[in-house]
């Protein structure tokens, strides 16, 4: 584990350590020291950051093939075990960094390695003789690698503060990244900042003649379909991944710690590791966020606030969990906001989540443990719905079954018809007319040209962003949907790493090591692979999940059908912001792209028409999530532009 970064100049210039050493001081939150070798052109920094035993070993950079080739590693490799047996050797007495695997790789297969890999992974070669530079990013998980081609060079690093270093490069805001972000659209290529982009997960880049070359090396449509002829098979194969999943992710040099909810997705995560951890003799720390005692609500229909009955079941099952509930008090989200973005380098996506997962991430640290595992992308792999289901019975004209799925799971017929043309019809019908009859049907409330409801962003500014055009370009280049179906949106939704930055702003700001099992690139195969019927039967949902932890999980857990509300009591964290929410739209109205990308006249609204009641309402909740966004996003421009929360410059800015 480790900050990463590399400068290569394009006109044969030969590199320098002080460039590399700047470079380094910059990254210094990610990583205990500075390491770099200069190759000519080009010059490779790495820091380490140790989380597994192994990493107490890591010296890079590495140089392999007798001399020619160049390698700097950020990540965790789990398939160490079949790498080695894959090149015929057997394991070593001495414990063998994560590094070596992936440059052993290299020598081995070349720019095909990154498709032997699996885990949570970035990396640079540079080859000394073709003077060329190779990059990947691994499919899935917390990594991220940004970088920044100018006239005469290239340079990449782990954060973009490590390119701001560089002469050509500033902290120029992308106002495209803001509007996107503003309406919930992702680009996994567009960073915050002009000149810098973001390599996306599962994809290559290779910089020779200087001319760079970005390609998929991992894709959906490459996804080959699981067939068994029992049931119970597709549960055996799911329970005997999902074991080999964690306990490669379980390596860790102190305690492992759990983000814990009461819904299927962690839960199965602590009912794997607890017993692999407990047979060496180790306990999980499990932590949960809860609102204050005797929160009253209100919480919206089909949602519960309290973890608290659930997480309890769970850690009687298994004795090994030690769990520790999380509540956050009268800490605000705009509580240190400036601190966050130094690591972050971008506004955090789930505005209220932003206290609770920061209080759990500290409290980690603080009981001795740097490895916090998540259930993140479960509900797109080992507990998807099964949505697709309705839309492939239809295509294959099961019209019959198709509705009575939908009569099972819905438990009406007017809801069973909106189950299917919501999920079946609508995803059937073409590019150019499946978003009008989405907008008539009125069920894509948070749709990018529809969810202005739900966003703070003027609709001028979305407008001159062409936001909507832009996202209809980004779903059509996603993938082939002639080959994948209706599973290309479910694939897109699992996110492939938009939200690695977060990841790794824990690892900067906390030395916290966030890993996600679930959305290891190995279930993420098996779940797309399965029939959709593995998912949902006879209106279960979440069939997979639910057979699979039987005996692992409590009867109450998997016999919830409510969701968990996560930051239930958001709303009172915001009423306790209120009196500095107005000084901070009106500071946002000096900034010329706040003022231009924010609905203000619509935030101060809401702030003068607080409600007592109706927080569960979507028009109440619409306004105030708005609220937050455009607060959270208001302070990240005026942070990139220098500027403290209480004007004027900021101190180091």
């Amino acid at each position: 584990m480790s900050a990463i970064g590399a400068v290569v100049f394009l006109d044969g210039r030969p590199a320098t350590g002080q460039m590399l050493e700047s470079m380094g001081r910059a990254l210094g939150s990610l990583g205990d020291r500075s390491d770099f070798l200069v190759a000519g052109p080009a010059g490779l920094l790495h820091r380490p950051m140790a989380f597994t035993p192994e990493d107490e070993h890591e010296r890079q950079p590495l140089v392999g093939g007798e001399g020619r080739f160049v390698l700097v590693f950020d990540g965790r490799i789990d398939n160490r075990e079949e790498l080695t047996a894959a090149w015929g050797e057997t394991p070593g007495p001495l414990p063998v960094p994560d590094s070596r695997y992936v440059l052993r790789a290299w020598e081995a297969w070349g720019e095909v390695a990154p498709q032997r890999l699996i885990g949570s992974w970035a990396f640079i070669v540079w080859d000394v003789v073709e003077r060329s530079l190779f990059a990947a990013v691994s499919p899935s998980d917390g990594r991220t690698l940004y970088y920044h081609h100018g006239a005469g060079s290239f340079a990449a690093a782990t954060m973009p503060r490590g390119l701001f270093v560089l002469p050509g490069v500033d902290r120029a805001l992308d106002e495209l990244k803001i509007a996107d972000f503003l309406l919930d659209v992702v680009d996994l290529s567009r960073s915050f900042f002009v000149g810098v982009t973001l390599l996306p997960p599962g994809h290559r880049l290779r910089l020779g003649n200087g001319t760079i070359d970005v390609r998929r090396f991992w894709s959906v449509e490459e996804v080959r379909p699981v067939r068994f002829r029992r049931d119970e098979e597709y549960v055996e194969a799911a329970c005997a991944l999902l074991d080999r999943v964690v306990a490669a992710q379980l390596r860790s040099r102190s305690r492992v710690s759990l983000f814990l909810s009461g819904g299927l997705d962690s839960s199965a995560v602590a009912a794997t590791a607890a017993p692999l951890l407990a047979s060496r003799g180790e306990r999980l720390l499990a932590f949960t966020e809860v609102p204050r005692i005797s929160f009253p609500g209100p919480v919206p229909p089909g949602r519960y606030a309290d973890e608290t009955p659930l997480v309890t079941a769970i850690a009687r099952r298994h004795p090994a969990i030690d769990l520790t509930l999380v509540r956050t008090g009268s800490r605000s989200f705009l509580d240190d906001l400036e601190i966050l973005f130094d690591h972050l380098e971008a506004p955090f996506r789930n505005v209220f989540n932003r206290c609770w997962m920061e209080a759990i991430a500290a409290e980690a640290r603080q009981r001795g443990s740097s490895v916090l595992l998540t259930g993140s992308g479960g509900n797109m792999t080992m507990s998807w719905e099964g949505h697709d289901l309705f839309s492939r019975l239809l295509r294959e004209g099961r019209w019959p079954r198709a509705f009575r799925e939908a009569q099972a799971l819905a438990g009406g017929d007017l809801s069973a018809a909106r189950l299917l043309v919501s999920q079946g019809l609508l995803p059937l019908l073409p590019g150019g007319v499946g978003p009008v009859a989405r907008r008539a049907w009125g069920l894509l409330a948070r749709h990018c040209e529809d969810g202005l409801d739900w966003s703070p962003i003027r609709p001028e500014f979305a407008g001159a962003c062409r936001v909507a055009e832009r996202a209809r370009s980004l779903s059509q280049r996603r993938v082939d949907r002639s080959r994948m179906g209706p599973a290309e949106g479910r694939a897109w939704l699992l996110g492939l790493g938009s939200g690695r930055a977060a990841d790794t702003a824990f690892r900067s700001l906390h030395g916290v090591d966030l890993r996600s099992p679930l959305f290891d690139v190995r279930l993420v195969e098996f779940t797309l692979g399965i029939p959709e019927e593995q998912h949902v039967r006879n209106g279960c949902s979440r069939w997979l999940v639910r057979r699979a932890m039987e005996g692992r999980l409590p009867r109450e857990v998997l016999e919830n059908r409510e969701r968990g509300l996560q930051a239930a009591d958001w709303f009172e964290g915001l009423t306790s912001a209120r009196d500095q929410l107005t000084g901070e739209l009106e500071r946002f109205g000096q900034d010329d792209l706040a003022s231009r990308a924010l609905d203000l006249p619509r935030c101060l609204r809401a702030v003068a028409r607080w409600p007592d009641e109706e927080w569960p309402s979507p028009r109440v909740m619409a306004d105030y999530w708005a609220l937050g966004k455009a607060v959270m996003t208001g302070r990240f421009i005026l942070w990139a532009r220098g500027l403290s929360p209480a004007g004027g410059r900021r101190e180091g800015a």
